[in-house]
């Protein structure tokens, strides 16, 4: 099976050169774009990720950690099951997938 990654952009799926995840890190409110691991330090104030569109990444993790040990949050939000997801300690993580209509915690 070939591992491939979603450009929420496009929706056009092509192959990873290798099997994991892409990823960035961000120390302000970031929108998820291409990368799907998202390493977050919100030591200087809240942050909040936003998720794209579930339809553009239907059965693709996406995974958000809290990096730093302020007691700034990290918020999660987008359209997923039980409302927006809070990261409050350093190493919370949400790992989250979606079937094309909504995205589900599954951590």
């Amino acid at each position: 099976m070939a591992v491939k990654f979603a450009n929420v952009t496009t929706g056009e799926l092509y192959p990873l050169e290798t099997f994991g995840f892409r990823f960035t890190s961000v120390s302000e409110n970031y929108t998820v774009t291409e990368y799907n691991f998202v390493g977050v330090d919100a030591s200087g104030g809240a942050v909040t990720i936003t998720l794209p569109s579930p339809s553009k990444v239907t059965g693709i993790p996406i995974c958000v950690i809290k990096t730093d040990s302020s007691a700034n949050a990290v918020t999660v939000t987008g359209t997923i099951a039980g409302g927006d997801v809070s990261l409050a300690n350093q190493y919370d993580t949400a790992l989250l997938i979606s079937n094309g209509t909504t995205f589900y915690k599954i951590n």
